[in-house]
């Protein structure tokens, strides 16, 4: 699914910012090389595409999985990884209020460690 909106209105970031900051899991994807995934989980797909479409078709958009954990309906994942995930932390980051960016450092340094051990390169995420 592609989408043409290149320049995210202040409100659509303060939405999304939102949205991460209550529903966004950022978790390590791979053990054997360590790399960062966000992910948001949900049996409502209509509002993983509006969040989609709010930062311009970025992510990757599958399902619907089996239920999970206490849900009974199906469910839908919006995941971000690599330079999809550095330019979204790039543009909502600033605009987080609680303890979700001190969760997003800690993932960052804890990926970071995990690929200096595997003598890996390692990415780093910077906060304009």
């Amino acid at each position: 699914m592609q989408f043409e909106i290149t320049h995210p209105s202040e409100g659509d970031l303060q939405w999304c910012a939102g949205v991460l900051d209550v529903h966004g899991s950022l978790e390590i994807a791979s053990k054997d090389s360590p790399n960062l995934m966000l992910a948001f989980w949900t049996p409502y797909r209509d509002r993983l595409v509006e969040f989609q479409k709010a930062i311009g078709g970025l992510g990757r958009l599958t399902g619907p999985y089996p239920p999970g954990g206490n849900s009974v309906q199906p469910q839908y994942q919006l995941a971000f990884r690599g330079s999809a995930l550095a330019f979204l932390e790039n543009l909502l980051w600033p605009r987080l209020r609680t303890e979700k960016l001190e969760t997003l450092k800690a993932k960052h340094e804890e990926a970071s460690l995990l690929r200096q051990r595997l003598g890996l390169r390692s990415s780093t995420i910077t906060q304009d």
